[in-house]
């Protein structure tokens, strides 16, 4: 609308001035209202062209809304990650991060390599394909997580809390599963090469083919392991701490 009135103003002037004594002006006025009419409307192009894209994305993330509300705290995640690599950030992004709840949310195929996730809340995600290679998920709430076939080589997942989630085809070479809970997870064909599993809970964890050359875990892990069908080629066994093995002794009770 602005474009267009500025437009007529330009050309009704040149007009009056041709009418009368200033030809030259005139023309010069002429000229330059038409250099400003096509920029104008060039820009106008422009903005409209941008905001098709914008309607368009907003409709297809609206679409995927409906089916799936989980897009929205996903696009929200993803931002706030990007901002985290401005140091101005850090602090007030990791607080949120761990004050924050991003269960069921989509990000699959996401890259986090590198990234300080500590305590995070992503119950329920999905992690499909993702990059997750030497992230700090330390104390995360990472329950009924999907992470068929992600790269989590050198990721730190100590005392994670992992009931439910699934390692389908997942890659932990290295990967720091300290006191990790691992109940009801489900590692089958997944690559644990060096892995550190001291003290992470295997209880109906489902381990066939799951590769533990180099791994580190109990003696009751390893015989967990083995009954369950994991490969267990050059396993390291760390000697468990004699407090596992103490029985509380009760002080009310007489002998």
């Amino acid at each position: 609308m602005k474009t267009k009135i500025l437009y007529s103003v330009f050309i009704l002037l040149s007009l009056v001035l041709t009418i009368g004594l200033y030809p030259i002006v005139s023309f010069v006025l002429f000229i330059l209202a038409m250099s400003l009419s096509f920029i104008y409307i060039l820009l106008d192009l422009i903005k409209s062209n941008q905001n098709i894209s914008d309607s368009n994305i907003f409709i297809s993330s609206r679409e995927m809304a409906l089916s799936d509300k989980r897009i929205h705290k996903a696009l929200a995640f993803l931002s706030l990650l990007k901002l985290k690599n401005k140091k101005n950030f850090q602090k007030e992004i990791d607080f949120i991060f761990k004050n924050t709840n991003f269960e069921k949310i989509k990000l699959d195929n996401a890259n986090l390599e590198n990234s300080y996730l500590h305590s995070i809340n992503l119950q329920y995600s999905t992690l499909i394909l993702a990059n997750i290679k030497n992230a700090n998920l330390e104390n995360a709430n990472l329950e009924g997580v999907i992470f068929i076939g992600a790269h989590l080589e050198e990721a730190n997942l100590e005392n994670a809390n992992l009931q439910k989630a699934n390692f389908l085809n997942a890659y932990l070479w290295g990967t720091n599963l300290e006191n990790a809970n691992l109940t009801n997870a489900n590692l089958e064909n997944a690559y644990l090469l060096g892995a550190n599993l001291t003290k992470a809970k295997l209880e109906n964890t489902r381990m066939k083919n799951c590769y533990l050359k180099g791994a580190k875990l109990s003696k009751r892990n390893l015989d967990y392991a083995k009954e369950h069908g994991a490969l267990m080629d050059g396993v390291i066994v760390i000697k468990e701490e004699i407090e596992d093995f103490i029985i509380p002794i009760d002080e009310n009770k007489t002998p």
